[in-house]
């Protein structure tokens, strides 16, 4: 399974070792699908590595907990 990130810079294609770590994936997966990674610095990207650096500034509206919204 694969999560293309579009940006500015070009298109970021991120393979995901569904098997090996299933929770870190679904976990990830669950992030995507509220678009917590939209509008998000990408600030250290090695080619063939195995992971790559993102910031994001997180809002909190109400004591809203990120972990609230994270259902599929």
């Amino acid at each position: 399974m694969a999560v293309l990130l579009e940006t500015t810079l070009g298109d970021i294609v991120v393979d995901l070792y569904t098997e090996e770590r299933p929770k870190a994936c679904l976990n990830f997966l669950k992030l995507c699908k509220i678009k917590y990674y939209n509008y998000c610095l990408i600030h250290n990207v090695q080619v063939r590595s195995s992971s790559a650096e993102l910031h994001h500034q997180a809002t909190f509206l109400r004591n809203e907990w990120i972990s609230d919204r994270l259902t599929l």
